[in-house]
Formats: structure tokens, sequence, C-alpha cells
């Protein structure tokens, strides 16, 4: 009987010592995926905050289509300086409206561009999200299995304790260490 007795309290310290091992451990991961999560979206809102008009790239569009839209005026004016032709006025003029919608258009295009970057961004925060939600149902379910496999080995181990009085039971006990009873 004392043999059973102990054996079983070994049994239910082996099963408390591994439940407090494998909580930590899914403790830790928890904390790399949540660390994980802060900086992503730290990365994703300063993105989603960020002004899309101050970009390299669409100050770089805005510059060489300015610097096309003067080159073509000059021509004109050059054109208009050597023919002498008094329509020059007005084809200044028409040219002038035509390098403003050019640039309109430009600056619409590249407000489209703006928009739709801010969606992508939008659905990368989403995403982000809901990736961390699965994460986190996913340590909880982990989290409650290991406490139900702990539960049922600590039953198990005093259930082993309510068959102390049981000799055949003390017996396989002895055989699976490789011992006999004195």
């Amino acid at each position: 009987m004392l043999l059973t007795t102990l054996a079983t309290l070994g049994s239910i310290g082996a099963s408390a010592y591994a439940a407090a091992k494998s909580a930590r451990a899914n403790r830790q991961a928890q904390e790399i995926e949540n660390a994980n999560y802060r900086d992503t979206d730290r990365i994703l809102q300063s993105r989603l905050r960020s002004d899309y008009t101050s970009r390299t790239d669409f100050q770089n569009i805005l510059t060489r289509q300015k610097a096309l839209l003067d080159a073509q005026w000059k021509r004109v004016q050059g054109a208009n300086a050597v023919a002498g032709s008094s329509g020059g006025l007005e084809a200044g003029a028409a040219q002038k409206q035509a390098n403003a919608l050019a640039m309109a258009d430009t600056m619409g295009n590249l407000a489209a561009g703006a928009s739709d970057y801010k969606d992508a961004v939008q659905q990368q925060v989403l995403a982000n999200n809901a990736q961390n939600a699965r994460s986190q149902a996913n340590a909880k379910a982990r989290q409650a299995q290991i406490i139900a496999q702990a539960g049922g080995q600590v039953t198990q181990a005093m259930g082993g304790i309510v068959q102390a009085d049981n000799p055949a039971y003390d017996a396989s006990i002895l055989k699976m260490f490789g011992l006999t009873k004195q």
C-alpha cells in the first residue's frame, strides 16, 4: 500500500510539474507572438498615418511632370516668338490650359494611387489583427488542453490511491518496477 501511495504521489507531482512547464512554455510563446504583433501593428499604423504625397516616388512624378510641361511651354513660346504670329497669345493660353489639365490629371492619378495604398495598408492591418486573434484563441485552446490533461493524470493517479488496498494492484505496481513483495 505504501508503494502504491508513493507511486501515485509521484505521478501527481510529475503531472503538476509537466503542466507548470507547459504553461510556462505557452506563456513564453504567447509573449513572442504578442511582441511580433505589436511590432507589425506599429509599422502598419505608421504607414496608415503617413502622408502619401510626401513619398519620394510621388514627388518625383510631380517634378518630372512639371519639368516636361515647362519644357513644352518654352517650346510653344519660342515657336510663337519665331513665327511672330498674332495667334501666339491664343496658342499660349491654350497650351497653359492643356498644361494645367495635364497636371490635374497627374494629381488625380496620384491621389487614386494614394487611396489604393491606404486601402491596401488597412487590409494588412485587418489581416494582422485577425491573425493575432486566431493566435490568441489557439493559445487559449492549448492551455485548456494542457489543464485537462493534467487534471486527467491527477484523477488517474488519485484512482491509484483508491486501489491501494487491492493486493493485485500492488503486485502489478511492483512488477512494473521489477520488484517483488517481501
